[in-house]
């Protein structure tokens, strides 16, 4: 009997974007998560973060959901530790960090 490999981009997006039970049970199996913070219900996002800026990069995930305490996760499938994907994790960390903070501002002066 041969099996799928998840780590094949698409059958990992079938895999954990299509059923929501096998994601919560992978996150909740992953994340240091304190008792009383566990994910009981998700929801699923689209995948493309658009910028609501002209200065901001469009960005796509392979899965982006939120759970019942309003934590935005993005799931993403890497089989390797480049350099170019250590900066996108950190890009998207801040990015996602401060979209669901909504503790950012930006201001333009005229000149």
């Amino acid at each position: 009997m041969k099996y799928l490999d998840p780590k094949n981009d698409l059958i990992f997006k079938k895999v954990f974007g299509e059923h929501p039970d096998i994601l919560r049970s992978f996150l909740n199996s992953m994340l240091p998560l304190a008792e009383g913070q566990e994910i009981v219900e998700l929801e699923y996002l689209s995948p493309e973060m658009i910028p609501e800026t002209f200065l901001e990069k469009f960005t796509a995930v392979d899965v982006r959901c939120k759970d019942n305490h309003g934590r935005q996760f993005l799931v993403e499938m890497q089989m390797n530790w480049t350099t170019a994907f250590k900066q996108r994790r950190s890009t998207l960390s801040c990015w996602n960090n401060l979209k669901s903070t909504k503790q950012y501002s930006m201001s333009w002066k005229h000149h």
